[in-house]
This record gives C-alpha cells, structure tokens and sequence, in this order.
C-alpha cells in the first residue's frame, strides 16, 4: 500500500454571531484532509490552517513527502515533513492532520481501530467537560447574559456533564458579578472553569482572581498569552485557582518550559495544533513526570473529537498505590457548530458527560461527503 493523493477540504458554514474575549464568530470553519492509498484506502484527518496558505502548504511542501511512500513509516513521513516546512513555520497545525490521516489509512488497512496502535484502550468512554456560554448578541445587558449562562448551563447539565466551562476575559468586576450570580442560583453541584482567551495582563487576572476565590473554580483557562511564562508564574503564586493554558502552543520546548517551570496546574495541548497523537503522547508524559494535570483542548470537527477520544481512551488511571490520581479528561464544545456532527455519517456519542471512543477500524467514523460539498468553502 503506497499513498496516492493528499486533498483538503475547506470547509466554512453561517452561525448565529457568538463572542468571546477577542472576537464576534459569525462563521465556523475547518480544513479536512483526505488521503488515499493505492489500494483504495481513505484516511481523513483535520488541521489547524490558515485558508489563504493551506492549499500551497498541501500541496508544495507536504504533497511531495507523501506520494509513493508507504503509509505505515508514518514517523518517518512526519520528520520529512518537518524537514521539508521548517523554514516556513514549521506548519504543525498541518503535520497534525496529516498524521491524523495517515494513523486512520492504516487502522482501516488492519481493521484496527486507532487506540490499538498506541497498545488499546482501557476505557470506552472518556469523561469530557461542556464548553459554552458565549456571549450571544441578544444578551444586551448584565442581567440578560447572567440569565442566557445559566440556562445555557442547565441544558448542560440536564445532558448529564458535571464539569462546565464559560467564557470570560472582558471586565474583572463584571466578569466576577456573571461567576457569584451563577453560583447563587445554580450551587455547587457541578464543576465551573472559566476561559479569558488571553485577554488579560497580571494585574486584571489578579483582580478577577480575588473576587471569585471562593467560588470554587474547576480552573483558569488562558488568563494570559503564553508568551507571558513569568506572569503566569506570578499569578500562580497569587492564587489558589488552578491555571490551564496551552491550546495554541506548538513545539515541544514551549510545553516543556511550562511544564517543568510548574507555572500551570493543568497544560491543555489541542491534538490538530500541536502535532498529532505524537505530540500528545510526548506532552502527556512530560505533563505526568511533572504531576501536571493533562487536558486536551478541542474545538475542531468531529475528526478532532474523535482522535482525541482514542488518545484519551489509551491512558490508564495511575498504579494502585499512588494517590493523587484525576481520571482523564478532555473539552468536548457545545457551541453551535454543524460540522462537529454534520460531517460525520453517525454522530459521535456522548451520555452523562461521557464521549464513547468509536470502535470501529482507524478513527471509527465515516466521512459524509454530500456534507463536505455543502460546507465546501
């Protein structure tokens, strides 16, 4: 079996206008790789992209590491590509989808589902939280968005998660005033984390920070860029609520100097961004050797969820005789988005807050393609 083509799919679909600490979405986009072997096999995969470079990074500087070579020396295929990128980037959110794709062409080729290539599962199911609570447009006031969170938060909860992350990152006090009033009418029964996007400096995180202390937040997502390692350092030395970042983080250093600096509780790595199941693999060991809770960001389509649910599906629970053991855990996004579920022949499962990790051959899903021509951009 040799790889014949590599295409990408540009997708993009209207959604209601939904906004968070630096922008207003009134679109949600993807751009969905589609390899084929010679044999007839079709591994997909999804990629973090730029729409005015994909196509040129596709097909001038990956195509030609792919055609004709055996899909199954996929490591030596994902050094070629770095080689063949690096003084462009190197263009990770790209070698993330292609890896994707080529671990999906050769699970089909073994009828193996992707897990069993990284030595099985030991779940079925992994626990996720539900991302939400953007600020919709009809939220004109205070009152209102207090009022659409927390009944956003119900459908969540009634859906059976326990573990619920909004956004924030816009005023300190104000932002503060949304957490105490959803805490008032909600309780505590479920998990809040709440997500600035990087909008804040030390002191504004520091602010929001003191006025929520006792509101028992799961964890702190982003307060800061992460160019910023010294002012998450000393906004962990301010504060008892856990900080999370690393979705938009890509070499390996970065992740290390984080990790082995502790200036995070939680480190957040996005399987489409920061290089495939291989990157999380390593950034889950450093994580572990560094009692670092590992969180997997995802926000994609449904091939995102559904690679990062294999991963998550291959750790174990920690030998019996230690004792700060966390069972794993990654974001599954409730915000409006046809092509997390429209894509997809079957739509991934989710009960009581728990992802099933498909069972079929390579990612266990199949690829709609009257969908992909529907959303194509």
């Amino acid at each position: 079996m040799k790889i014949k083509s590599i295409k990408t799919h540009i997708l993009k679909t209207n959604i209601k206008p939904q906004g968070y600490s630096q922008e207003i979405n009134d679109c949600r986009d993807s751009a969905i790789l589609e390899i084929e072997s010679t044999d007839g096999v079709v591994g997909w995969g999804e990629c973090f992209f730029n729409p005015a470079t994909i196509h040129n990074i596709v097909d001038n500087l990956c195509k030609p590491c792919l055609i004709g070579r055996d899909p199954f020396q996929w490591k030596s295929i994902r050094r070629d590509l770095f080689l063949a990128t690096v003084r462009d980037g190197p263009h990770y959110g790209v070698i993330s989808g292609i890896e994707v794709a080529l671990l999906d062409m050769i699970g089909k080729e073994l009828n193996r589902p992707i897990h069993e290539l990284f030595g099985g599962a030991q779940r079925n199911s992994v626990k996720v939280y539900a991302t939400g609570c953007y600020r919709l447009q009809d939220w004109k006031s205070q009152t209102q968005i207090i009022d659409g969170m927390i009944k956003e938060i119900s459908t969540y909860i009634d859906k059976g998660f326990s573990v619920v992350k909004i956004k924030i990152g816009f005023s300190p006090k104000e932002d503060a005033h949304i957490v105490r009033n959803i805490r008032a009418q909600m309780g505590y029964d479920f998990a809040l984390a709440v997500d600035a996007n990087t909008a804040w400096d030390v002191p504004n995180a520091l602010d929001f920070a003191s006025r929520v202390i006792d509101m028992e937040i799961a964890f702190f997502e982003e307060p800061l860029p992460i160019s910023n390692i010294e002012g998450f350092l000393e906004l962990k030395n301010k504060t008892n609520i856990p900080l999370a970042t690393g979705e938009g983080m890509r070499p390996l250093h970065i992740f290390r100097d984080y990790l082995q600096r502790n200036a995070v509780d939680i480190i957040q790595p996005d399987i489409i961004i920061a290089g495939g199941f291989s990157a999380l693999q390593q950034i889950q060991i450093l994580s572990t050797a560094n009692n670092i809770r590992f969180i997997p960001h995802c926000w994609g389509s449904g091939i995102s969820f559904a690679a990062t649910a294999h991963f998550m599906s291959t750790l174990d629970d920690g030998l019996p005789w230690l004792t700060a053991i966390n069972e794993p855990l990654m974001e599954f996004d409730q915000s409006e988005n046809p092509l997390r579920d429209e894509i997809l022949c079957e739509a991934l499962v989710c009960r009581k807050g728990y992802l099933e990790v498909p069972r079929g051959p390579g990612l266990g899903i199949e690829i709609d393609r009257s969908k992909l021509e529907k959303f194509s951009s």
